[in-house]
């Protein structure tokens, strides 16, 4: 069944009974896909799901047809010889899982119509990254050059296999943009980011729901996107996040507003027309260079500004501003929620102040690499602020 060169079979049926995660796969590597007149391989997606021990690959020169349209091969046995790949695990469209460490490679992106169901049925790593780094730059790359589906399932890859760095922020940021670009379906995204960024999952679940509205103003939702965004002004980790969230708002009051919605929200800002929502950019600008200019301004509520630098090594400064006098407590916590160390709990002035934390915990102990969490409290109000520690 095997070759070095290429599949030497008119259609193979892969099956795997009772798969689960401690089963051997079938596995199949080291093969080069070409055209031989039917289906190259047929399977389950277990059968499917891993090709150790070397890359398989596809001759792209040999799946040169034109002018014509896949049957269902269900239906009509003979056009089977339209597809290179077929997946018939139940639902059919479930991704090929766990197809690390061993890939289909060079894919043919110019015939996704020859795999059945469905292109999406499958999981292709063409760069074989070995590292989230790699994975994300080649994504960026794929984005940049235009290959925007491309760049979704690379941006995907790092999701799945990376959903706890924070460095894959970064990749679901970019599983929007790609989303826009190829105009993809975005109720989808959120669903994906859904199913595969729970609340635990510290590092991205922000990232995530940011995301997830912007997904919301994009699809004309503007009520739900409001209301989205008035949790974030309602409790908000920097003062960064309630400007973007007030412009975002803004925003979608002016669009419902345009679309003569007679139940408009109840908030903060009132945009009804563009010359208003350009009106309010121009005070907010205004509002926040002379705050910015005035490092004693005094916050309407408590407020974590920022950490710098972030990641950091081993020393970081956690910014943070207080709207009254009185007890200010601040603690750092790891990812498992366990009290690091107290860094400031004593009686403070209203206005903007800092503290240092130099990446030790209660007894003087370095701790190690990670994500660790800032929460500032005064009275019955907190703040809390994510910060990596990179060595």
């Amino acid at each position: 069944m095997r070759s070095p060169h290429s599949f030497r079979w008119l259609c193979w049926l892969l099956k795997s009974y009772n798969w689960n995660s401690n089963t051997d796969y079938h596995g199949f590597a080291a093969n080069t896909f070409q055209n031989n007149n039917g289906c190259e391989l047929i399977g389950d997606a277990a059968s499917l799901s891993t090709s150790r021990n070397g890359l398989n690959l596809f001759d792209d020169d040999l799946f040169t047809e034109t002018n014509y349209v896949p049957n269902d091969p269900l239906a009509n046995f003979d056009s089977w010889d339209k597809y290179i790949l077929a997946n018939l695990s139940s639902g059919l469209v479930i991704p090929v899982a766990n197809m690390r460490g061993n890939s289909f490679a060079q894919t043919p992106p110019s015939y996704r119509e020859r795999f059945y169901p469905n292109y999406d049925a499958f999981r292709f790593d063409p760069f074989f990254p070995s590292s989230l780094t790699d994975i994300i730059v080649a994504g960026m790359n794929q984005f940049y050059q235009g290959l925007f589906d491309e760049s979704i399932q690379s941006m995907k890859q790092a999701v799945e296999v990376y959903p706890d760095s924070l460095l894959t922020k970064l990749a679901i940021d970019y599983l929007y943009l790609a989303t826009r670009a190829s105009s993809e379906d975005y109720a989808n995204l959120r669903a994906y980011l859904d199913q595969k960024i729970p609340a635990e999952t510290f590092a991205t679940y922000v990232k995530k729901e940011e995301i997830k509205t912007k997904c919301y103003i994009k699809e004309e939702d503007y009520l739900t996107a409001i209301s989205r965004l008035q949790l974030i002004l309602d409790n908000p980790e920097t003062v960064a996040d309630s400007l973007f969230a007030l412009i975002d708002q803004a925003y979608c009051y002016m669009n419902l507003a345009n679309e003569g919605d007679k139940s408009l929200p109840n908030i903060s800002v009132n945009t009804p027309d563009f010359a208003s929502y350009l009106e309010f950019l121009a005070d907010l600008s205004s509002i926040t260079t002379t705050e910015s200019q005035n490092n004693q301004s005094i916050p309407s509520v408590l407020i974590i500004e920022s950490n710098y630098p972030n990641p950091f090594n081993p020393e970081t400064t956690i910014r943070f501003s207080v709207p009254s006098e009185g007890m200010v407590n601040v603690t750092i916590y790891n990812i498992k929620g366990q009290r690091v160390k107290q860094l400031l709990n004593e009686h403070v002035v209203a206005g903007r102040h800092a503290v240092m934390w130099n990446g030790t915990d209660s007894s003087g102990r370095t701790v190690s690499s990670g994500l660790y969490f800032a929460r500032i409290e005064q009275g019955n109000k907190y703040r809390i602020h994510k910060m990596m520690l990179m060595k």
